[in-house]
């Protein structure tokens, strides 16, 4: 079977459950909109429209005002006319809140604003009946900026009531498939930062390197060769629980969801059966990890007043070590880097920020064997490993 176009959301879907993937981007199957996500899509809307006209055609001033008459036009467009409602109220709130973050200016005035809702794809090339074959992967920037020589930041706008971690944002698909695309339509882009600019609270953003880009890519073509591999005649989708069961079209009709109800799995439990049930579940694991904790302080303290550690029975091995961790000395590589750059890291360097901060293109020879200088090793704390016989 061969796709006509794929995009993050589909390929999420698809790792999720192929079962839904098919049944959604292949049988059409219409789904309900929910309330947030039309809130969502207003707030885009109007965002959209007054960045276009501030940065873009420049017709439109910097001011709250214009802003919110936007948005109560498209909140009659895509919501509601009511503007009493306690939706019209929330997405107003968040949208004054996002307008007056110092952070929101800051981005406004330190880059150039590329391009606002713009839709284009990149090819993603498979095998298919021994020929080689592109199909298209569509993707949407809410907003694209160019921060500077090689640098572009795309943004995206996110009204769900709940952040991600930047740890969480560097395996999001979406995030990750928005820098192929950035790298594949400029071919100087030699950082490029994923913003997700959650409305509601910051923006969390991550930069992605040339390594990471070329992984995202491997996993986008097969992902895709799986699908042109899959013989709609013979083959049946796999179903696959996952946290967004309660959420699919098919739910109704899928046998391994009702499976799990039928034998009284997580599926089967309403809401607040849920939370007591997480309750006992957190006060288990609590004590579980307390006993964990005090086990391995016996063993490590047996280990270093016995100078052994290696303890065996008949059933198990333990063994105790200390490795090491890198430490970075944030005074001497703020020293070294300048304020400028360690700006660009949210005025703090973590070890994880260490390759993609040795190669900025703005830092001469010297300045990265002061960075050499600003790392150093330091012991672990002891740990216990456990293994069956």
């Amino acid at each position: 079977m061969v796709p006509k176009s794929l995009s993050a959301s589909a390929l999420k879907t698809l790792r999720g459950c192929p079962a839904r993937y098919f049944a959604e981007n292949v049988a059409r199957a219409a789904n309900f909109q929910g309330t947030a996500a039309a809130l969502g899509t207003t707030l885009h809307a109007a965002l959209e429209v007054f960045i276009a006209g501030h940065k873009l055609r420049r017709d439109m001033q910097w001011r709250i005002e214009l802003l919110l008459e936007l948005y109560e036009a498209a909140f009659k467009e895509h919501f509601s006319t009511d503007l009493g409602c306690a939706e019209f109220k929330e997405g107003k709130q968040i949208l004054i809140n996002w307008f007056h973050r110092p952070s929101t200016f800051e981005m406004m005035i330190s880059s150039q604003v590329l391009s606002v809702e713009t839709k284009k794809n990149f090819p993603v090339r498979v095998n298919y009946m021994g020929k080689v074959i592109e199909i298209p992967f569509n993707y949407i920037f809410d907003r694209l900026d160019k921060v500077g020589p090689g640098e572009y930041r795309v943004v995206d706008y996110k009204s769900s009531k709940y952040a991600l971690s930047a740890d969480d944002l560097r395996d999001n698909i979406q995030a990750r498939a928005y820098a192929v695309a950035v790298a594949t339509q400029f071919k100087d882009a030699e950082r490029i930062w994923v913003v997700f600019d959650f409305l509601r609270h910051e923006s969390v953003g991550v930069v992605f390197t040339r390594d990471d880009n070329v992984a995202t890519y491997r996993l986008i073509q097969a992902e895709a060769q799986k699908l042109v591999n899959f013989n709609e005649t013979t083959d049946i989708p796999e179903e696959k629980l996952n946290s967004e069961c309660l959420f699919c079209v098919r739910k109704a009709a899928c046998k391994t969801l009702q499976s799990n109800i039928d034998a009284g799995g997580i599926m089967s439990l309403e809401i607040g059966d849920v939370a007591e049930v997480l309750y006992k579940a957190k006060g288990q694991l609590s004590g579980l990890k307390s006993l964990v904790n005090d086990l391995e302080k016996r063993i490590i303290l047996h280990a270093a007043e016995n100078l052994d550690d290696l303890i065996e029975t008949e059933k198990v091995r333990a063994t105790v070590s200390s490795g090491s961790r890198r430490r970075v000395d944030q005074e001497v590589i703020a020293k070294v880097v300048g304020p400028a750059i360690m700006s660009q890291y949210g005025n703090e360097i973590r070890v994880s920020d260490l390759d993609s901060l040795f190669n900025h293109p703005d830092l001469t020879p010297g300045q990265k064997a002061g960075i050499k200088s600003a790392v150093s090793r330091v012991p672990g704390n002891p740990m216990v490993k456990v293994s069956g016989k």
